[in-house]
């Protein structure tokens, strides 16, 4: 299995390929998130309440964690909460899937 991926990674064919899935796991999950959650976010009033928020709020990394601990602590109500714990687990397995596709290649690779 080894012998047989270290092959298609010396293709150079296979690598456009693999790196071309790559950019768009790390980059299309995203995007689909951003859309499901500001699409969700807003069918309750505490989820209106919180677009409001972040529409009148820096977008720096202060202010998103002062948002987050609030949701945490329901000021936006369960529908936020549990939304966010969503895109919690979501992110989590994100990275996990992009931290094995990219390992793979820095290992299997060769080296130039």
């Amino acid at each position: 299995m080894h012998d047989m991926l270290v092959t298609w990674f010396a293709d150079g064919t296979f690598q456009a390929v693999y790196l071309t899935l790559f950019v768009l796991l790390l980059v299309g999950p995203m995007i689909w998130l951003s859309r499901w959650y500001h699409r969700n976010i807003g069918q309750t009033s505490g989820g209106r309440r919180l677009k409001q928020w972040q529409r009148h709020n820096q977008a720096d990394s202060a202010g998103g964690l002062a948002a987050a601990r609030d949701i945490e602590r329901g000021h936006y109500g369960d529908h936020a909460k549990r939304m966010q714990h969503r895109v919690y687990r979501f992110v989590c397995y994100w990275v996990m899937a992009v931290a094995v596709f990219g390992g793979m290649a820095i290992y299997f690779m060769p080296s130039a």
